[in-house]
């Protein structure tokens, strides 16, 4: 009877491991077969704002040229910024808020790769620290936040044509540190912290209908995550829920279901991510006890993370985003 248990325990063993290996091979060729959210025409970089790290960090810049693997220092930033938020429109990337030592900031720079020319743009509404940010129908989306008395559940949308920030609808949660992406269409905002813990839910923005709606929560509560729109699903990555973990999941939009991600090698809290091609690349961030240096790759072919060529100094909470090189 012993023997029988034990070959029926293997048995279940291995149906769950090949239950999982299926799952996974499903997200994955489903990414390989839909079509892309977004395009940027030419050679692509990611971009690496600030963040908490060395004396100098605060205000550098850094670009990692995917196809050459290679790592370059940019023109600093006008001012120091922690914790702020970029997006790429055309071929402008918009860095916003942050903090600034003790100071929340409003302002907003933009930064033009081709030329490597900072330029100032029109203060934001509000102070926004620990702010998320993402970019869609040619205009820039700030979310949520702390101003340094309290979370936010206010959004705003700057249109780069004319230089003017409109307010959205109020969430209905409000969040610091939360996850921001742009999908079909739609914003969607996950997790973050609501001054009382971190949060598993999940919000989604209408601009047709002007209205937020309440999505099914994620697995594992997230703050100090990154989410990405990846093949018509949203993809939150890391944070933490009391402490750093190294987990993700992948959101269906049309079965309005999650599903678990490889892990990572590290656990990261305040890490940035990004999207090229066919590879999310997931930099920095904090495991717990040290800033990571580190970054990590995930290919639609391998389905597994990999490291990948490292930046020049370990930081977390910096504002990343893809633009033009």
């Amino acid at each position: 009877e012993a023997k029988k248990e034990a070959v029926r325990q293997k048995a279940a063993g291995a149906l769950t491991a090949n239950s999982r290996l299926g799952t996974l091979r499903r997200v994955f060729a489903g990414w390989r077969d839909m079509p892309k959210e977004v395009e940027l025409s030419g050679a692509v970089g990611i971009y690496v704002f600030g963040g908490f790290g060395g004396p100098r960090t605060p205000s550098q810049v850094e670009r990692l040229n995917v196809a050459g693997r290679t790592w370059e220092l940019l023109p600093r930033m006008p001012r120091e910024r922690c914790t702020a938020a970029a997006a790429c429109v055309g071929s402008w990337i918009y860095v916003l808020g942050g903090i600034c030592g003790r100071e929340h900031l409003d302002s907003v720079d933009r930064f033009n790769p081709g030329t490597g020319r900072w330029e100032p743009v029109r203060e934001m509404g509000e102070r926004r620290g620990y702010l998320a940010a993402t970019a869609g129908e040619n205009a820039v989306f700030a979310v949520g936040g702390f101003n340094g008395a309290g979370r936010l559940s206010s959004t705003e949308r700057l249109d780069p044509a004319t230089g003017g920030w409109t307010r959205l609808p109020l969430m209905n949660t409000r969040r610091q540190c939360a996850a921001a992406a742009w999908l079909s269409g739609r914003l969607y905002v996950a997790g973050g912290d609501d001054g009382r813990g971190s949060l598993d839910s999940v919000e989604l923005y209408n601009p047709h209908a002007e209205r937020w709606d309440v999505l099914p929560s994620m697995r594992q509560k997230r703050s100090g995550a990154a989410a990405l729109a990846v093949r018509g699903c949203l993809y939150v990555i890391g944070g933490s829920d009391g402490e750093p973990v190294n987990t993700g999941e992948q959101f269906d939009p049309e079965g309005q279901t999650w599903t678990g991600l490889p892990e990572m090698k590290v656990p990261r809290d305040g890490l940035g991510a990004a999207l090229v091609s066919d590879s999310i690349f997931v930099l920095g961030g904090h495991d717990g006890v040290l800033r990571q240096r580190s970054v990590e790759r995930m290919s639609a072919q391998a389905a597994r993370w990999e490291e990948f060529v490292a930046p020049t100094v370990s930081r977390n909470f910096a504002a990343v985003t893809v633009g033009p090189c």
